[in-house]
Parts: C-alpha cells; sequence; structure tokens
C-alpha cells in the first residue's frame, strides 16, 4: 500500500469521499470543508446487522471546483444539446429517408434504427466504466472525435439532395 501525505493550507476547499462497507451494501459518504482536520463519521443504519466489520474500499480527496466551473460545465452542456438537436440528431434521419431508395426504405430505415439503438446501448453500457476508471474528459473527448468524423462524413461524403427529385438521387448511387 502506497501512503501518501496531503498538506492543506486554510484555504483550500475540498471534498472527501469515502465508499465503505459496512453490513449490507456499500455506502458512500462525501463531506466538503477548508478545515485539514475535518472528520467523516460512520454511522450504522437500521438495516445493518449488529455484527460486522467496517471495510473502507475507497477513499478520495480532491480539490472542490469553483462556481464558475459549473456555470461553464452548464453553458458547453446547453451548447451541445443546441449543436446536436440542428446536426447529428436529426440529419441523420433526413439523410437516411432521403438518400434509400423508395423500394428498400422501410428495411433501410429498419436497420438503421437498430443500429442506433445499438450504439446508443454501447455509450451508455460504457460510459461508467470508462468515467470511472478514466474520468468524465474521456467520453467527451470519445463523442467529439464521433461528432468530428459525422462532421467530415456529413461535409465530404454525402450527396446534395436540394431540389433534386427521388429518381435522380437514386441514379447517384446506382
Amino acid at each position: 500500500m502506497v501512503r501518501r501525505a496531503i498538506h492543506l493550507t486554510d484555504r483550500d476547499a475540498y471534498t472527501l469521499s469515502v465508499l465503505y462497507s459496512y453490513g449490507v451494501g456499500e455506502k458512500i459518504v462525501s463531506v466538503g470543508s477548508s478545515d485539514p482536520l475535518t472528520s467523516i463519521r460512520v454511522a450504522r443504519t437500521p438495516d445493518d446487522p449488529t455484527t460486522g466489520s467496517l471495510a473502507i474500499v475507497r477513499a478520495q480527496l480532491s480539490p472542490r471546483p469553483s462556481p464558475l466551473c459549473g456555470a461553464a460545465v452548464t453553458g458547453c452542456l446547453v451548447l451541445f444539446i443546441a449543436f446536436f438537436a440542428i446536426g447529428p440528431g436529426v440529419v441523420v434521419w433526413l439523410t437516411l429517408s432521403e438518400l434509400m431508395p423508395t423500394r428498400i426504405r422501410s428495411k433501410g430505415m429498419g436497420m438503421a434504427l437498430l443500429l442506433n439503438q445499438g450504439v446508443s446501448t454501447a455509450s451508455a453500457a460504457a460510459f461508467l466504466p470508462v468515467v470511472g476508471r478514466y474520468g468524465n474528459s474521456a467520453m467527451l473527448i470519445i463523442w467529439s472525435v464521433c461528432t468530428f468524423c459525422y462532421f467530415l462524413i456529413a461535409v465530404f461524403w454525402l450527396p446534395e439532395t436540394k431540389g433534386k427529385p427521388l429518381e435522380e438521387i437514386e441514379r447517384l448511387f446506382g
């Protein structure tokens, strides 16, 4: 076990989070303070058995972000939602419905929906393990790379369909 000394000044604001096991299941408790002598008290809950030992699974001391950080994250999230809503969120479905020939459109849209839900499920399943191991920034970087690849495909590979009948679009791919 590696032990590390942490020196805090009176001005440092931090959060101490402890994941522990005592009785039934695991529980987490967090406390935020600028006092380096802050302690956490673990109390038995009514559903815990009267016997058992306390085991600390993980403890983490991290700096507390400033209030400006929360506002910046909220602003970035709003921008992401806005740009996704006018980009990949809707354009994929419009593009698929315009580019697929009418004779296979229903089957093609069904397969596209299946693929879309599969990717969404895989993304949701990978989210917590990736964030737990590499942090939130890793998932944001992965999604940024995916969005950038989508942008390149939309700009350089997809044909312009404005003002063209479906038959002419089918001939482009024929």
